[in-house]
């Protein structure tokens, strides 16, 4: 059976009629093990994490790959209390997909994507689509189409990695 945020991803992706590829490869479970299996600007990778809120809230924070998540402009941007970052039970539970596998967008109603606007400014975007072992590609434009289909927030939810 075909990984639901997978599914919904390449649904919408084909509907919306967006130029992407699709490439398989060993297991990933960092965005740097990830970044060896496709080459290119660093930039253009990214880092895909999920949230657990105190409340019980599920957020998925999407950054460049050579940035840090900034936690509290995610609080801001969703007025979550005390994020942290889901367990590898809650990433099958709370969100469907498996560790190394959190993808952007394409998740069951009740998880916030919140992306990075930096990310959106990208030529090429290598995403992951819900599961650890294939890596997404697709261009900055045809992955702020992706993210608006889905209704994620974009804002500023990152920081230089120094």
């Amino acid at each position: 059976m075909m990984n639901p945020v997978l599914n919904r991803l390449l649904h919408a992706l084909v509907s919306l009629s967006c130029d992407f590829r699709v490439r398989f490869h060993d297991t990933a479970l960092t965005t740097e093990q990830a970044a060896g299996f496709v080459a290119g600007d660093p930039t253009g990778n990214t880092k895909c994490l999920a949230l657990r809120d105190k409340d019980g809230a599920r957020v998925v924070a999407t950054v460049c790959g050579t940035s840090r998540l900034d936690l509290e402009a995610v609080r801001a941007a969703h007025h979550l209390r005390r994020p942290r970052m889901a367990s590898a039970a809650e990433l099958g539970s709370a969100f469907g997909v498996e560790k190394g596998g959190v993808a952007p967008v394409g998740y069951a109603e009740g998880v916030v994507a919140l992306v990075d606007k930096a990310v959106l400014e990208q030529e090429r975007v290598l995403i992951s689509p819900g599961i650890n072992h294939a890596t997404l590609e697709i261009s900055g434009k045809e992955f702020a189409r992706l993210t608006e289909h889905f209704g994620a927030t974009v804002t500023t939810i990152s920081r230089i990695e120094g």
